[in-house]
């Protein structure tokens, strides 16, 4: 137990991030772009082939479709290691390193090829490279405020462009296409062009979408920093005015909820602690939530909600007289995918409990990780308000 009562259970580091399937295909993935460089800038087939010239001719004609070949597997398997992170529950902190920076080196590799092989202009490469690097910045800066930026449609559509774009710049370089009339190979250098085009306009539409989610690093905060730090000002406020001592119970939000309390000033009038209580072990001995309840309904249920919320309350504010304390408990599948126990991802049940009442609710949110654990925040908030609007 640390000072002003928080109970902190910390999950398990786990040793063998290496090992994880999902890890070894970014890994792989990872040592196979110097392969797909070799293939598309060198004359590689003259280093085994140069003896014999039939097969030489043969792995000429056939080397910019080994090139693509090896493109397309590597940019599909970014969709194959998520899969398996988020199938298999081997989501690790290497691997949301090692994913993004796989990609990106990818689809830089391609683009510098091609400019060695003067396919594209250098401020082609430039600005989608750029784009990559500067989205990353602000990840990372968005990320220290405890803030996830989700990829949006936009980010989507400019990576699918920008991989039809450089499959098309590959085949373009085939002996299929170069030998076809000057009209017909004009038609597909336009469509090769018109695709790189729309990459591009998508990469700098997204580019500024990005700059608009994250501009609260720069002057301000994020629609939804604001709003949590909003109400929770309104319960710090109204819980002194009325003299009710405020705790929670935190399980999938992991000590948000007590991290935006405190975050406004005197909160200390008001908001007496928190109990973070991610494992069962800790629910049943720090909270006392009953086995028997963790058994029957699971740890994400009403019931087991309920039973946080008054140990909280049984707890934290025990030295205070029942109609001066009020206490708010989560629960929930922050993800990836569903737990043991057979609950979605982003099923979160709140408990609320004090003067002279105890009640449960049931959301399902959507979202990546973080961003369920924030729309589990600002629900328990608002449940806290509520009550207290009603004191």
């Amino acid at each position: 137990m640390t000072s002003k009562g928080l109970f902190v259970a910390k999950p398990k580091k786990n040793a063998s991030e290496w090992n994880t399937l999902a890890n070894k295909v970014t890994i792989i993935r990872i040592l196979f772009i110097p392969v797909f460089v070799v293939v598309i800038l060198t004359n590689w087939p003259q280093w085994f082939f140069g003896n014999d010239p039939q097969l030489l001719r043969i792995t000429q004609i056939i080397q910019p479709w080994i090139a693509m070949a090896i493109y397309a597997i590597l940019a599909l398997t970014d969709g194959l290691d998520g899969y398996l992170a988020r199938s298999r529950n081997e989501v690790t902190t290497l691997g949301k390193f090692l994913d993004p920076i796989a990609d990106k080196i990818l689809v830089a590799a391609a683009l510098i090829a091609f400019v060695e092989l003067r396919d594209i202009p250098a401020w082609v490469a430039l600005v989608i490279i750029s784009r990559e690097f500067i989205v990353s910045g602000l990840r990372m800066m968005a990320a220290s405020e405890g803030i996830v930026i989700a990829a949006g449609k936009s980010g989507k559509i400019k990576t699918a462009l920008t991989l039809v774009a450089i499959i098309l710049f590959i085949i373009k370089r085939t002996e299929l296409v170069m030998s076809l009339p000057k009209a017909t190979y004009r038609l597909i250098y336009l469509g090769c062009w018109t695709v790189m085009t729309a990459a591009l306009i998508m990469t700098i539409v997204s580019l500024f979408i990005y700059f608009a989610q994250a501009r609260y690093l720069f002057g301000g905060k994020s629609d939804i920093t604001a709003a949590r730090e909003g109400i929770a000002k309104s319960i710090i406020e109204r819980a002194s005015e009325i003299g009710v001592h405020v705790a929670t119970a935190e399980s999938c939000t992991g000590g948000m909820i007590g991290q935006t309390l405190t975050s406004i000033p005197g909160s200390s009038q008001a908001y007496e602690g928190s109990i973070v209580s991610y494992s069962n072990s800790l629910k049943r001995k720090a909270l006392g939530v009953d086995q028997g309840v963790l058994d029957e309904f699971s740890p994400v249920s009403e019931e087991v909600a309920k039973e946080m919320a008054e140990g909280v309350k049984g707890t934290v504010l025990r030295r205070f007289d029942e109609n001066e304390r009020i206490a708010v408990s989560t629960t929930g599948v922050a993800g990836p995918g569903a737990d043991a126990n057979g609950n979605p991802e982003g099923l979160v049940w709140i408990g609320i409990s004090g003067c002279g009442e105890t009640l449960a609710r049931e959301f399902n949110f959507a979202g990546d990780r973080e961003l369920i654990r924030a729309q589990a925040t600002e629900a328990a908030l608002k449940m806290l308000e509520e009550r207290l609007l009603t004191l």
